[in-house]
């Protein structure tokens, strides 16, 4: 803890990306009027009324990026839980056994990283059709690879370790030993990477909402804001503007948390410190 509170960037992005959560739990309190509901003119400039302006069919700009907040966040804490949930799963499994389990659950995971994120989303959603629940499954199955390889690799280490042989020699069962001596000692890298995928599932969960492939309309996306206002960049440059920047700092800061995480982490900066 001492550690993140001397980390300046690392106190600024925790900071910000709490603004961040606080406003998407408490949209409906903070925003003047509901995402879908139309005001005035459209593509009107930002003023007291409407703080970031009025889109292209005049609903609030503000109003919508706030719960595209919701959107982005939800999709990204859900997919990176189905993520670790099989990655976990898939990496204990592989390094436990070894063997010809482990031949056969890492070719499955080469395949799956055969394939750019970004296509292989695509592909996955073009098969389950667009919708913010087939989008969660998409960057989940995405992200399986990394969880798994991260805990296949700290569980090698860690099985051959006595208090595992200790355990095996009181008759402990392969689950027990998986979930309650090896798995509790696996969580630092699996942590640390908890962090940088939230952060790349928030920006393939924008990459198809711009696509038109992730939320749906009349609910908001960032991407899908981005998307629509690139055509007004000349008349309402603040539309695509604002919902970039808001990803560009929702990944920042997650980005950012991550590597303070991982230099806590890191026994050799333990060592230093």
């Amino acid at each position: 803890m001492k550690h993140v509170l001397k980390d300046t960037a690392a106190v600024a992005s925790l900071l910000i990306f709490a603004v961040i959560v606080l406003l998407a739990v408490l949209a409906p309190v903070i925003t003047p009027y509901r995402y879908d509901e139309i005001q005035e003119a459209p593509l009107l400039g930002p003023s007291a009324a409407y703080l970031f302006g009025t889109d292209e069919i005049g609903r609030d700009i503000f109003t919508r990026i706030v719960y595209a907040g919701r959107v982005s966040l939800l999709v990204g804490v859900c997919s990176t839980l189905i993520a670790m949930a099989f990655g976990i799963s898939l990496g204990l499994i592989s390094g436990y056994y070894g063997g010809k389990t482990d031949v056969l659950v890492s070719r499955f995971l080469d395949g799956l990283l055969a394939f750019p994120s970004i296509i292989l989303a695509l592909a996955v959603m073009a098969v389950l059709g667009p919708d913010i629940y087939n989008a969660m499954i998409a960057i989940g199955i995405v992200s399986i690879p990394v969880f798994a390889r991260i805990t296949r690799g700290s569980v090698l280490t860690v099985k051959t370790r006595e208090f595992v042989e200790a355990s095996r020699s009181m008759g402990a069962g392969d689950i027990r030993i998986m979930l309650r001596e090896i798995l509790p000692n696996c969580l630092s890298p699996i942590l640390v990477q908890f962090s940088l995928t939230f952060a790349s599932a928030v920006l393939i969960e924008a990459a198809l909402s711009f696509l038109g492939l992730g939320v749906q309309p009349p609910t908001p996306s960032w991407g899908s804001m981005l998307n629509s206002g690139r055509s007004y960049l000349t008349q309402a440059p603040q539309y695509s503007l604002i919902a970039g920047a808001a990803v560009f700092l929702t990944v920042l800061c997650l980005n950012l948390l991550g590597d303070s995480l991982r230099d806590i982490f890191d026994p050799r900066e333990t060592r230093k410190r």
